[in-house]
């Protein structure tokens, strides 16, 4: 089973911990694809930006904020991440017990055990493989994680991208259980696979500024209150078979 954060509201975010020393730009992508899977760029004064697949959503941090933009055009959602996780938990509240059920099974088959090591595009990382319930693993792991040092800042970035995105659903003590394991693997350093994507670059060329300017003002919280999406849950898990 793989664990995909997609956005059905395009929410997650990517919240570095600390600034980063210097510009870096890591490209991920799925083996053979020709198309990126996530851009996450890193200014040297702790600005950051990541892009997910093709336009699918990019989350910007600036000035101690961070901001999704979904879409393009009049439809384009400029927000507040905070914000939009207020908005939409309210929101979700009526509905909050029916989609905690749901999650009610996962925890049996979301555990992570890391066993030996692996080479990913040149670099080195410990493997991390979902155990199922019955004790087996797949053959290819979930995350292969760096320890390299130069990696940390990218490291802390995804980290917190994936237990903010994760935060945004109701508190149900079934899917916090089920997450925690993800959570604590991507403490231990940089992804160097994860999802069926490899970081295939990395770049510490100076970024445009420019790259971390919203398109838009952010929609108000009075705003994200009445949008008709707010409804819908903001991080979609597909569980499939690993091949």
């Amino acid at each position: 089973m793989k664990i995909w954060l997609l956005p059905a509201l395009g929410a997650a975010t990517m919240v570095a911990t600390a600034p980063a020393d210097a510009a870096m730009t890591a490209v991920y992508a799925n083996p053979g694809a020709k198309s990126e899977g996530m851009r996450v760029e890193i200014a040297d004064d702790g600005k950051l930006r990541v892009d997910l697949g093709e336009g699918i959503f990019t989350l910007i941090r600036r000035e101690g904020r961070t901001y999704v933009v979904i879409g393009h055009g009049d439809d384009r959602l400029v927000a507040d991440i905070e914000e939009l996780r207020a908005a939409s938990q309210e929101s979700r509240a009526k509905t909050g017990a029916a989609m905690c059920a749901s999650f009610a099974k996962l925890s049996s088959e979301m555990k992570l055990v890391q066993r030996g090591s692996a080479v990913v595009q040149g670099r080195t990382g410990d493997m991390w493989f979902r155990q199922n319930s019955d004790g087996t693993s797949p053959a290819k792991p979930d995350l292969v994680i760096s320890h390299d040092p130069a990696l940390a800042p990218l490291g802390a970035a995804i980290a917190e991208e994936y237990r903010a995105s994760t935060s945004m659903l109701p508190d149900c003590p079934a899917f916090n259980e089920a997450m925690a394991p993800m959570r604590a693997a991507l403490t231990t350093g940089a992804p160097i696979a994860m999802q069926g994507m490899e970081l295939v670059s990395l770049d510490a060329a100076a970024i445009d500024p420019h790259r971390f300017d919203l398109p838009a003002p952010p929609r108000t919280a009075e705003e994200l209150r009445k949008g008709s999406k707010l409804g819908a849950p903001v991080v979609t898990i597909e569980a499939r078979p690993q091949q």
